[in-house]
């Protein structure tokens, strides 16, 4: 047993020196080569971009999402809002409205532009490709194709409100701002309109220049012991407007000018609050020329033009009625605005076929040719439509007044498609200025005008009710013998407006479509 111990510890011991130098050989340190290392960096890379596209893409996505929101908010607020304004109409919307029985008005401006063309240029086409692009003009012509549109009419009616007052203010000593009292009333006359920021001064929209969309509400407080009469007398009508324009800036009061004596036997002019009654008439109405020797009273407030430039005689800029001083910007709904299109219903007014073959039977040569549609009055392929002749297929369709002037050549007949009428027994001149004053305007009008003890187109007062036969034709008072003729003779059966508002951050459009339908008993 002794023997065996010693060989097996001298053999422990032989070993033990190996081990303890194999334990001391270092080993290779662990590590990346050069590629290993610009591979990593180039996925960290990728990985880096990849991120921040994700979120640049929500956020940006955020950006979008909420600005179309608010602008949708927007949008669909003003439309909310006119729609309730045209539910509170006080008049049966047909002329002539008899201005005795105390129901207000309802008037509508159609601008000198339209959506086709809102700078009233040279209609777009649907079939001419002038820069030889394969795209119609009208798809590629800034006009259409950057959504702007018709900018330049205008809304204006009387309201009652249903319960709830009605609350504006009114500055009782012109240039105190502490003499300003709040007013409330039931009945208010509330006009919509646009306006813009002339950058240029150059008097006319310009690409780039911001359109606005405006609403006043002004009361119609008369009879009212309160308010009886405006800042005093004054001596001129050209002193007493520009009071009159000065008030509005700040107040919410309907008023106009009334010529007057004073005690002392001198002529003067008088601002005096309206009744609903008094606004039946043309000269008593927000932003018109005043006194019923200025017949037709045209509507001074003007979207093309803007203050500081060279305005025509009897315009006045849309700024000179839009509010001032510390309420600046309070009437304002809208900004970026692209179109606020008022257009009226018009049950003649013709739809056409918008190729020749409406039937679609034409032989294969000519199939391309058959129709696919319909167009109607105010779309691309309109004066097309009527130039060609092509098939009429119905009637009934939202136009602007007096849409004859898409035509070169106008060629169509129905209730809104001309220019206002004028009386017959005006001479080619008297008309063309009538015209030219009134615009493309529907009035419910006034049937005082008939016994107002003046007469609208000059000669002896008021030949349709003094009982005679003036113009010896058989008839006593008939319609010829009248002073003034309504611009649309017919009843209005129903209104679209459409409003349309772009987001330049984003990039976005937004619009929307008010319908007011008029019942006429």
């Amino acid at each position: 047993m002794g023997i065996i111990w010693q060989a097996s510890a001298a053999r422990a011991h032989h070993l033990q020196p190996q081990h303890a130098a194999a334990a001391r050989v270092p080993r290779a340190a662990a590590g990346f080569t050069l590629v290993e290392m610009l591979i990593a960096m180039g996925l960290t890379l990728i990985m880096v971009v990849a991120i921040a596209e994700f979120y640049g893409y929500v956020g940006t996505t955020v950006k979008d999402g909420r600005a179309a929101i608010e602008m949708s908010a927007q949008v669909s607020n003003a439309a909310t809002w006119l729609k309730s304004d045209l539910d509170l109409i006080t008049v049966p919307v047909r002329p002539a409205a008899d201005d005795g029985s105390g129901h207000g008005y309802l008037e509508v401006g159609e601008g000198i532009g339209y959506d086709l063309d809102p700078q009233n240029g040279t209609t777009i086409s649907s079939t001419v490709d002038t820069d030889g692009d394969g795209i119609p003009d009208y798809i590629s012509t800034a006009n259409v194709s950057n959504l702007r549109g018709d900018t330049d009419d205008y809304l204006a009616f009387t309201i009652r409100s249903k319960g709830q007052s009605l609350v504006g203010q009114h500055l009782a000593i012109r240039g105190d701002p502490t003499s300003l009292v709040s007013v409330s009333s039931t009945l208010a006359e509330v006009v919509w309109y646009t306006g813009f920021t002339d950058e240029n001064g150059d008097g006319d929209w310009d690409v780039g220049e911001e359109t606005f969309l405006y609403r006043r509400q002004l009361l119609i407080v008369a009879p009212n012991a309160s308010i009886q009469q405006i800042w005093g007398d004054f001596g001129s009508f050209v002193d007493a407007q520009n009071a009159l324009r000065e008030y509005w800036q700040s107040s919410d009061i309907s008023a106009s000018i009334r010529q007057g004596v004073n005690a002392s036997g001198n002529t003067v002019f008088r601002i005096i609050p309206n009744s609903l009654v008094d606004v039946t008439r043309r000269e008593h109405r927000f932003a018109h020329q005043n006194l019923r020797d200025s017949f037709p009273n045209p509507m001074l407030l003007n979207a093309r033009l803007s203050a500081g430039t060279a305005l025509p005689t009897g315009v006045a800029s849309f700024s000179e009625f839009s509010y001032k001083g510390p309420n600046v910007g309070e009437d304002r709904l809208l900004s970026q605005l692209l179109a606020f299109d008022v257009r009226v219903f018009d049950p003649t007014a013709p739809i056409r076929a918008d190729h020749l073959d409406a039937t679609g039977l034409g032989t294969p040569a000519d199939a391309t040719d058959d129709a696919v549609g319909t167009v109607q009055p105010g779309d691309p392929g309109w004066t097309e439509a009527v130039a060609n002749n092509y098939p009429f297929v119905g009637a009934g369709a939202y136009v602007d007044l007096g849409y004859n002037r898409y035509l070169v050549a106008p060629g169509v007949t129905s209730q809104f498609s001309s220019a206002a009428a004028v009386h017959p027994a005006l001479s080619a001149a008297a008309a063309t200025t009538y015209q030219t004053a009134l615009g493309y305007t529907y009035d419910t009008w006034a049937t005082s005008y008939e016994r107002d003890g003046y007469n609208q187109r000059g000669g002896t007062a008021d030949l349709a009710t003094n009982g005679v036969d003036d113009d010896g034709n058989g008839l006593v008072d008939d319609p010829l013998e009248r002073d003034t003729v309504p611009p649309y003779g017919y009843p209005l059966r129903g209104l679209q407006v459409k409003i349309r508002v772009y987001e330049p951050g984003t990039r976005q459009m937004r619009q929307a479509t008010i319908i007011a339908d008029f019942i006429h008993e």
